[in-house]
Formats: structure tokens, sequence, C-alpha cells
């Protein structure tokens, strides 16, 4: 009797045992079911693959919906997916999940690009943005495929006060005036192809005595055998009534002719020392007017670089245009001390 009360008492725990554990698993499994959607709607917004983001649909904004309305990170972060629990570890969505479509197709937007624009055969414009032929965009200085090369002064060809051998290796070339300054000037060291008379249209068809123990020489041959640093001509007076146009050719080709075999050589023309008023007021021909239109226009060949006009005028003129009287005792040539004058003043238009 008492083994048929054990059996049936154990009999009701048996049963009562089985109905509470029932219960649970179906309470576990209601609950699981009703959380079931929310993690539905995190799997929606699963990252894409690759493939996916890089070629996404054209007309399918359903990721970024997605993203907007996934639920808050703290709701998502501890739920499982009920169809892998029973296989899998629980593996918690994090609140990177709803964010990733629309971060991952931003860096990736960039790949795209780049293997569009460079692909074989697919590249239509530079990587680049080029300026247009007709743009009035300033020039970037510091791109050097645009820089406009910065503008070089010329060398500096300021007249200064020569040093004691500044003529040692000059020459010069004139009339009667320029002999004197052979013989009157102090100018150590200086060759001196001079003679009365001379004119741009003679110089070549006569000889002269020059110094410096050069001896009787012509134009040519001095200019074939002796190379020198600075050229002074003078020339100019006693041509001053010849035609004016076939003066100034000559003198334009004695300039071309002393670039050619002096290379080498500054070349300074002079005007042509005035006249006394007295003087000029003579000749309606040989006078202060003829020469200022002469000296105007062999300054013209003068280019500031290697050929140099300078005046002594400025030196010796009378404030009117013409020689002051005390200058000279015939009204054409200097007198010695104003030679002297000449050559000192000379000394301040040197170019080193």
């Amino acid at each position: 009797m008492k083994q048929k009360l054990f059996a049936g008492v154990s009999l009701l725990l048996a049963i009562a045992f089985l109905y509470t554990g029932q219960r649970f698993v179906l309470k576990d499994a209601l609950r699981l079911k009703a959380v079931s959607p929310v993690k539905a709607t995190s799997a929606a917004t699963t990252v894409p693959t690759a493939n996916e983001v890089t070629d996404p649909p054209s007309t399918t904004p359903t990721t970024t919906a997605s993203a907007s309305t996934a639920p808050p990170a703290s709701s998502a972060a501890t739920q499982t997916d009920p169809s892998t629990a029973a296989t899998t570890a629980t593996q918690p969505v994090t609140s990177t999940s709803a964010s990733a479509p629309s971060s991952a197709a931003t860096t990736a937007a960039p790949t795209q690009t780049q293997k569009q624009t460079t692909a074989p055969g697919t590249q239509t414009q530079p990587t680049e943005p080029t300026t247009p032929a007709h743009s009035t965009q300033p020039t970037d200085p510091t791109d050097p495929s645009t820089r406009i090369p910065p503008v070089v002064p010329p060398e500096d060809r300021v007249f200064r006060q020569a040093p004691p051998d500044y003529f040692k290796d000059a020459l010069f070339i004139g009339d009667s005036r320029t002999e004197e300054l052979m013989e009157y000037g102090d100018l150590p060291g200086a060759t001196f192809f001079a003679r009365v008379s001379m004119s741009i249209y003679n110089m070549h068809k006569k000889t002269c005595k020059v110094n410096n123990g050069i001896g009787d020489i012509s134009f040519d041959d001095l200019m074939a055998n002796y190379q020198f640093k600075k050229v002074y001509i003078m020339l100019g007076v006693n041509e001053i009534d010849y035609d004016r146009a076939t003066t100034v050719n000559k003198y334009h080709a004695l300039i071309d002719e002393l670039r050619a075999k002096q290379p080498d050589a500054i070349i300074f023309i002079q005007a042509n020392i005035h006249l006394t008023q007295k003087e000029s007021d003579k000749s309606s021909t040989i006078n202060n007017k003829a020469i200022d239109d002469l000296n105007e226009k062999i300054s013209r060949f003068a280019d500031q670089k290697t050929v140099f006009y300078i005046d002594p005028n400025e030196r010796f003129d009378d404030g009117h245009g013409a020689l002051r009287a005390e200058c000279s005792g015939d009204g054409t040539h200097l007198k010695a001390r104003y030679t002297r004058e000449w050559a000192e003043w000379l000394k301040t238009k040197a170019i080193l």
C-alpha cells in the first residue's frame, strides 16, 4: 500500500515538473517570437557586399531609408536571431550596422570614380580641370608650367669715374680736335687714330701715324691687327656741309664695322663740339644748327648697352648752344687747358 502511495505521489510530482518546464519553454518561445520583427529590421540594414556598394541600383533609396528608420543602438545591441541560436553563439548587432550602408557607400564612392576615370578607353576628361585658353584667371606663380619668366633688368651700365689704367685699351678716332686730345689730354695708354681734316668719307683712304709704337697704319690694318676694349669716335665737323643722309649712313656703317671687327669693345659716340657763336654765324651751312642736327641723328645709334652717346658740350657750352668764347682761340678748336678739361670729363664717363 505504501509503495503504491509513493508511486502515485512520484507520478504527480513528475507531471507537475513536466508541466512547469513546458510552461517556461512556451513563455521563452513567445518572448522570442515577440522580438523577432526587430531583428528582421536589423537584418535589413546588414552591410552590403562590395558589389552592392560600388554598383548600387540607381532608383532604390531603401538603404538610406533603412538606416534612417533603424532602432537606436541600445535596442539593437543585444538582440539575437532565434534561427541561429541553436547552431551558433549569440552575435550582438552594433550601432554601426545601422549607418554602415551610407558610410560604406561614401567610402567606396571615390574608388568607383577612380576606376571610371582611369579605365582604358573611358577617360574623356583630365583628372584635373585645365584653364581654357581664353580664361582671364591670373597665372599661378607657383606653377612652373605657367610661370612667366621674370623681367631681367639690363646690365648696370651707369657712368663712373675711370680708374688710372682705364684708357690703356682704348682707341680714339677723330679729326684735328682728337689729335689735340692726344697731345694735351691726360689719358694714359690710349691709342689715337686721328689727323687733320679726317672725315667719315676719307678715314679708310689715308694712313695715320698712330702712337704707342704702332706707327703709320691704315684703319683697316689697325682693325685687323689690334683689339681694343673701348672705342671713342668724334667725326662730323669736316663733313657738316655734305649730304646729311649720306653722312649718317656712313656713320652707321662705321658703327657696324667696329662691332664686327672689335666685338669686345664698348663704343662711345662723342657729340661734335660746337663752334663759338661768332664762328657759327659766319656760315649758313657750317654752324651750330647743322652740328646739332648731325649730333641728334648719330645719337640714335646708341643702345646704352654696348654703344653709348656722350656729349662734351655739357662741359663747354655758353648756355645758348654755342662754345664759350674763352675756350677757343679760333672759334673751332679747344685751347690746351680746355682740352685737358675734356680729358678729365671723359674720365667721369667710364663704363666699368
